[in-house]
């Protein structure tokens, strides 16, 4: 990804306190928190703001049909299984191999299908940061961090 945009994703990211910025010679980002503690959709909604597939699955007052809609019900449960599903998976999960295997068998859980479980460790360290420019922070000199998570 070119490097213009991935600043531009830095940014909702830091106002949602899930990057933290560091300048100078070893600046760039790094994660707020451990990646097992970052959902998808604190992301997702960092950078595009509340999921809906419809404006009127999150208000109401969004659509001058909402009141005798039938499919407004359909679209509220599918917005609420989408939140459910992203609120379930971490940043974590995306880098496991058993979440990509699981993924490809259509949501199935790969032990559940007959697969040798993988050797990925159920506590990943924390990942390395993203660097701006070539240098970058190691992830064991990360900073300590507030309640807020912030330096």
């Amino acid at each position: 990804m070119p490097r213009r945009y991935l600043e531009q994703l830095a940014i909702p990211l830091r106002r949602s306190n899930l990057l933290v910025g560091r300048t100078g010679r070893c600046g760039g980002y790094l994660l707020a928190q451990p990646a097992g503690d970052i959902r998808v959709r604190q992301i997702v909604e960092a950078v595009v703001g509340p999921m809906s597939i419809t404006a009127c699955a999150l208000e109401a007052d969004a659509c001058d049909q909402a009141d005798g809609c039938e499919c407004r019900v359909l679209y509220t449960l599918v917005n609420d299984k989408i939140a459910e599903l992203f609120d379930e998976v971490t940043l974590a999960d995306l880098l496991r191999p058993r979440w990509k295997k699981r993924a490809s068998l259509g949501g199935a859980d790969p032990l559940k299908a007959g697969e040798v479980p993988d050797i990925w460790p159920d506590a990943l360290p924390d990942l390395p940061p993203i660097a701006s420019g070539s240098s970058h922070v190691e992830a064991g000199n990360q900073p300590e961090r507030n309640a807020t998570g912030g330096p």
